[in-house]
């Protein structure tokens, strides 16, 4: 964690250059089956959320907040 409050996670992350900067093979994110329900993305402060659905055809689901709602892909 640096004095701005970003923080590293892996080798040569020191000085993070974002709010969380991950250096390393994989980034593991939450997974679900079905869609993330509407009211884990409703509001302006729930944006950039992730999850990764594992039983159906939409797969990856990104918050955009309010109004976007989830967007999956």
């Amino acid at each position: 964690i640096d004095t701005a409050g970003n923080v590293g996670i892996g080798i040569g992350t020191a000085s993070p250059q974002s709010r969380l900067q991950v250096v390393g093979d994989y980034i593991q994110f939450p997974t679900r089956t079905g869609a993330p329900p509407a009211a884990d993305c409703d509001t302006a402060d729930e944006a950039g959320r992730v999850v990764v659905r594992i039983d159906g055809p939409l797969n990856l689901y990104v918050c955009m907040g309010t109004p976007g709602g989830w967007i999956g892909k």
